[in-house]
């Protein structure tokens, strides 16, 4: 994922969504969290992608690609959350 995130700095159509779910986690997620608010914003995202139109360009197709495998990877990563706290 950090390749994925150097290579989008520049993220200029999408990235605000994933940027504030990311700030959310960074300051909610602990020990004691269960991870289900962050699975819900990110099922928000995922509305939000299905939403909008096509991408009109290669770059803004690229651009989005590179978003979904982040959140892709992001919501693996809660979801295991989620599973190791309710065990």
């Amino acid at each position: 994922m950090n390749a994925l995130l150097s290579k989008g700095s520049n993220f200029k159509i999408h990235g605000k969504e994933i940027a504030r779910l990311l700030e959310f986690t960074s300051q909610t997620l602990h020990e004691n969290n269960d991870g289900l608010e962050i699975s819900r914003k990110i099922s928000a995202v995922y509305q939000d992608y299905r939403d909008r139109p096509l991408p009109k360009t290669r770059a803004e197709f690229e651009e989005r690609a590179q978003l979904f495998q982040i959140l892709q990877i992001f919501k693996t990563f809660i979801d295991i959350k989620i599973e190791f706290s309710q065990k």
